[in-house]
Order: C-alpha cells, then structure tokens, then sequence
C-alpha cells in the first residue's frame, strides 16, 4: 500500500497517516515523484484531492475508487 500526501516530505506524510491509524505500507508525497511534482493530484483519474484509490500491484487495475468504507478495506488488506 502506497500512501500519498499532496504536500510535506515523505516523514511528514508518514506522521499524518500514523495519526490516522494507518501503520503499514509505504508513505511519499505527491512533491517527489518521477512524472513531476503533483502529477497524481492533477490527474483524471484523482477527481479532487484527497482521493482514496486501492490499486492492485500486480495489475495495476484500480480495485477502489474512493471507496466508502475504507476501514474495512484496510482492515482486509492487513490480515492478506
């Protein structure tokens, strides 16, 4: 699981998403990316920011697009 912050560095995105309860995966901001700075922010496939998206790995296929109930998702995705 990638988790992005639009602003901040990778540490601060870290702490936000550790006061959220999220304690796995990997945390980045949308500053430092290799396709420019704020390139999934100012994508179609975001409609706004925040946007929540679960995207299969090994397809690459969007499995969720803002879902909402994302504690269940995760929750699922933790025990996997």
């Amino acid at each position: 699981m990638i988790w992005i912050l639009a602003d901040g560095t990778p540490s601060q995105a870290q702490s936000y998403y550790e006061s959220k309860g999220v304690t796995f995966g990997w945390f980045i901001n949308d500053q430092d990316n290799s396709q420019g700075a704020y390139a999934l922010a100012g994508t179609a496939m975001a409609p706004g920011v925040p946007w929540v998206g679960v995207i299969d790995g090994t397809t690459m296929e969007v499995k969720y697009n803002n879902p909402m109930n994302l504690t269940a998702i995760v929750q699922n995705l933790g025990t996997d």
